[in-house]
């Protein structure tokens, strides 16, 4: 997968349809879109089809994007046909939930048959040699298209919405990955306390056998290297000269990283935001005619945290926050000063749950219950009048909320959500607000951990915030992640130059 100089302009996308691996994609295919001449070509699963003929329509160059459709199931529509849905991958961190996740980790890493990963190489070799590209951008978890492009040898880079642990963490020196650095879905702190590190080193090594010996896996892996003699197991194969293009820098990172030199830090890759939040009159009055001047964003994905207890828990946290007097500074008590905005999809049980615990506050409207936004949540978080922003540790939202410059409360569920958990506590930008109930929630753990965001006056809340608003600026002093990672695939595709910010980003960051 090394990379030759090559003046084809066309430059071909490959991406899982899913959000949280797709999000970078959409927003980097954008930028090509709007601000180069390449022919930009899109291939994904069916589903990710209907959000790119919407991106089309704010791209004013005529045939500028081209999607193909990768045939078969995505990878969503893969796990529930094997009865793996999200939910089944839910687990709780440190050693045990960490073991607990490998159970399922060869359907949760490759949830395709056998069969249909052979359908999808087929179609995948189609696309390539129809498009007949200058550079191929792949997902660092979309295997299909990396095995290809090896067989092929064709001319790649690799983007990944992950942090640089993620990449480079079990090759930097000293081992330290094994025994500095947490391991994926434990959560442990940064740097790992002594008496952790057995733990820590037992579920790594675990880990490695897992994909070295799960049956569904060496399945796969026996169809790779007959069609195209990969004797690697599928995992992103990483080596010096593929180009990683990522979201994550090192101050966004844990630190003492060594980096590679074949990394691009960008900085947030986010999605590009066509609303306003002056379209949405009811939320935009709502955020800043209600007399409350704090808002907290609470959005935990479409699949994490979403069960009737959980829900009942959150709500719980809620209401200790809102009735705790030591917060007020008004003479009725309670803390008159914070609403929350809550985008949750809820069923009738989960409604009933909610009028149990927070009927008057959702009637008052300082909760706010939506189903759906109007404007993207970076839109909102952006908002002068937002000073938290609750999630479940997806890297879109990590580096969302890193973007907008407001603490987190991480309530993380599985792999690596534990990962960015951590990882906002060891950088100092906010709390993880579930340690001791993970992967469900506790209305005394949560509404403590809202305290100790949004206490006025308070050193700890006033450190976040500070920290917060410094690492955002940090991150998009190169001009932010989605031009910096579109010019560096121009680069590569050779119709692009190297600036000075992208030869420094390259070159040890």
């Amino acid at each position: 997968m090394s990379i030759h100089q090559d003046s084809n302009p066309t430059i071909l996308l490959f991406t899982n349809a899913e959000y949280g691996q797709a999000n970078v994609f959409f927003s980097v295919a954008y930028e090509l879109g709007t601000t180069s001449q390449s022919k930009i070509h899109v291939a994904s699963f069916r589903p990710f089809h209907k959000r790119i003929e919407g991106l089309q329509v704010h791209i004013a160059r005529e045939g500028a994007m081209t999607f193909h459709t990768v045939a078969g199931l995505s990878y969503e529509e893969a796990l529930a046909k094997r009865g793996k849905g999200a939910q089944e991958l839910v687990h709780p961190g440190r050693w045990r939930g960490a073991i607990e996740c490998l159970g399922h980790f060869g359907y949760g890493l490759v949830p395709w048959s056998v069969e249909e990963y052979y359908e999808q190489l087929v179609s995948i070799q189609s696309i390539i040699e129809k498009v007949n590209p200058g550079l191929v951008v792949i997902d660092s978890l979309f295997f299909g298209a990396q095995d290809v492009c090896r067989g092929m040898k064709k001319k790649v880079a690799i983007l990944t919405p992950n942090s640089i642990k993620d990449i480079i963490g079990l090759r930097q020196p000293w081992l330290k990955g094994f025994w500095k650095y947490p391991c994926v879905s434990t959560g442990y702190p940064f740097p790992i306390p002594l008496h952790l590190i057995p733990a820590n080193l037992y579920v790594t090594f675990r880990m490695i056998y897992t994909i070295a010996t799960q049956p569904h896996l060496k399945a796969i892996n026996h169809l790779r290297k007959e069609l195209y003699g990969l004797s690697n197991p599928i995992t992103h194969e990483f080596t010096l000269d593929t180009p990683y293009i990522l979201p994550s820098t090192p101050e966004t990172d844990f630190p003492g990283l060594l980096p590679t030199p074949n990394l691009t830090c960008c900085g947030p890759i986010v999605v590009p935001s066509f609303k306003s939040i002056d379209e949405d009159d009811e939320l935009k009055t709502w955020l800043e005619e209600s007399g409350r001047q704090r808002t907290v964003l609470i959005n935990l994905g479409s699949h994490a945290v979403s069960g009737v207890e959980a829900v009942r828990q959150i709500a719980g946290g809620i209401r200790i926050l809102l009735a705790d007097r030591s917060l007020s500074d008004s003479e009725e008590g309670g803390n008159t000063q914070v609403q929350f905005l809550w985008k949750l999809l809820p069923d009738e049980a989960i409604r009933t749950a909610l009028r149990e615990v927070i009927k008057e506050e959702m009637k008052e409207g300082v909760v706010r219950v939506v189903d759906w936004l109007e404007v993207e949540p970076r839109v909102i978080l952006e908002h002068p009048n937002v000073v938290c922003s609750v999630h479940h540790g997806g890297a879109n939202s990590f580096f969302e909320t890193i973007d907008a410059g407001v603490p987190h409360i991480v309530l993380p569920v599985w792999h690596d959500t534990y990962d960015y958990a951590s990882r906002v506590e060891t950088l100092g930008i906010g709390v993880w607000g579930s340690q001791r109930s993970a992967p469900f929630a506790n209305d005394e753990e949560f509404g403590n951990a809202l305290k100790r965001v949004l206490n006025i006056g308070s050193r700890e809340a006033e450190l976040f915030q500070s920290n917060a608003v410094a690492l955002k600026a940090k991150v998009n002093r190169y001009g932010g992640g989605r031009k910096v990672a579109a010019e560096r695939i121009l680069e590569l595709s050779g119709v692009g130059e190297a600036t000075s910010c992208r030869k420094k980003r390259v070159s040890g960051f």
